[in-house]
C-alpha cells in the first residue's frame, strides 16, 4: 500500500510526512529490555486487558509472540499511559507468581518416592505452604510456593497445555485458550499432508468444545516460516476436493489453477505461459480440431510425428494439400 501526499506547498508537505511518519512507527514497547518479561503479557488475561486497553485508549497495538515484540499506535499521551497500564500489570505479574522448584528422581527410587508422596503433601506442604506434586512420566518431583493470587491473575491460576498439560507459553488469539507451542507445532505439522479434505484440514483450537480458528498470527507465530508454503499447498489442494470446478493445470509441475465453467474450450496458462485445450487435456493442438487431434493419434501413434502435424501451418486450411492428411516419415 502506498500513500501519496499531495499540495502546492513544499514545507506543508514535509511537515505532514514527518507528522505521518513519526504516527507509522508508533511506540515499540518492551518492558526493561527483558524480553522474557514482556512476553508475560501475551497470557489469556494479559491480551484480554490489552484489547481492554485498546477500546479506552483509542490506541493501536501490534503484537508479536515470538519475538516479544509490541508496538503502540497513536498520540504520545494515549501511547504513554498504555504503557504504563502494561508495565502495571507485568510488574504484578512478577510479584504474585508462583516460585517453582523442580526435584529430579534418581534412578531407582520413584517407587519410594510413590510411597511417601501421602507425607509430603500432608506434612511438608501444610507446614511450608506449599504444593508438591509427583510427575512420574517425567521422573520429578514439584514444588509451588503458594502465595495470595492478584485480581489480575484470577483467570490464568492453574492454566495449563491442553494437549501435555503441562505450563502453556501460548494462548490462542481467538478464544484465548493456553497451549505449549511445541504443541501446537506438532498438531500443526499434521495439516501439510496434500491428501487431507478440506473437513480433515481444517485448523482450529484442538479442545474439542471450542470451534475457533486459529489465526493468521497464531499460524505465523507457531510454524517455522519455510513451512507456510506447505501450509498453504495443503489447504489449497483441500479446497479444490469442494469445487469441482476449479482445475489444476495441466502444464507439468504446474500449480497454476483455472475454472472449467469459464473455460470450457481452452485456457491460457500465465504460469505455464501455453494455451492447453481443455476437452483432449494437452497443449492446444493447433490448426486442428479435437476429433481431429484424437483421430491423427490414433493414426500415428509416433508422438513426434503426431506433434508436427498437429503444429503444422496448413493442418486445419481446407485449400492446403496438407488439409486432413497426417504426413509420411518421408
Amino acid at each position: 500500500m502506498k500513500i501519496f501526499i499531495d499540495g502546492d506547498d513544499i514545507q506543508h508537505i514535509t511537515a505532514a510526512k514527518i507528522t505521518f511518519d513519526t504516527l507509522m512507527k508508533g511506540m515499540e514497547y518492551r518492558f526493561e529490555d527483558d524480553s522474557e518479561k514482556t512476553r508475560i503479557i501475551f497470557d489469556r488475561v494479559g491480551t484480554k486487558l490489552l484489547q481492554q486497553i485498546l477500546n479506552e485508549t483509542g490506541t493501536y497495538i501490534w503484537w508479536n509472540y515470538s519475538s516479544s515484540f509490541v508496538r503502540i499506535y497513536r498520540s504520545d499521551q494515549a501511547s504513554e499511559e498504555t504503557r504504563k497500564r502494561i508495565d502495571e500489570y507485568i510488574r504484578d505479574t512478577l510479584n504474585s507468581r508462583n516460585s517453582t522448584i523442580i526435584l529430579d528422581i534418581p534412578p531407582g527410587y520413584i517407587r519410594q518416592v510413590l510411597k511417601m508422596s501421602a507425607t509430603y503433601r500432608d506434612k511438608f506442604a501444610k507446614e511450608f505452604n506449599v504444593e508438591i506434586s509427583t510427575i512420574v512420566a517425567e521422573r520429578q518431583v514439584r514444588v509451588v510456593e503458594q502465595q495470595a493470587s492478584s485480581k489480575l491473575l484470577t483467570v490464568a491460576t492453574g492454566v495449563e497445555c491442553q494437549i501435555c498439560y503441562e505450563l502453556p507459553n501460548y494462548f490462542l488469539q481467538a478464544c484465548g485458550h493456553a497451549f505449549c507451542s511445541n504443541c501446537l507445532k506438532m498438531q500443526l505439522s499434521t495439516k501439510f499432508d496434500t491428501t487431507l479434505t478440506n473437513q480433515s484440514l481444517n485448523i482450529k483450537c484442538m479442545i474439542s468444545t471450542c470451534d475457533s480458528p486459529l489465526l493468521l498470527r497464531d499460524i505465523k507465530t507457531i510454524i517455522d516460516p519455510k513451512n507456510i508454503p506447505r501450509l498453504a499447498r495443503a489447504s489449497l489442494d483441500a479446497y479444490l476436493k469442494t469445487d469441482k470446478d476449479i482445475q489444476q493445470c495441466m502444464g507439468t509441475d504446474c500449480k497454476q489453477v483455472y475454472r472449467k465453467s469459464q473455460h470450457p474450450q481452452s485456457y491460457f496458462c500465465d504460469a505455464c505461459l501455453k494455451t492447453y485445450c481443455v476437452k483432449c487435456k494437452v497443449e492446444y493442438h493447433l490448426g486442428a480440431t479435437c476429433d481431429q487431434y484424437q483421430a491423427l493419434l490414433k493414426l500415428k501413434p509416433d508422438d513426434r510425428l503426431a506433434a508436427y502435424n498437429i503444429v503444422h501451418h496448413h493442418f486445419g486450411d481446407d485449400i492446403s494439400p496438407c488439409y486432413n492428411k497426417c504426413f509420411s516419415r518421408n
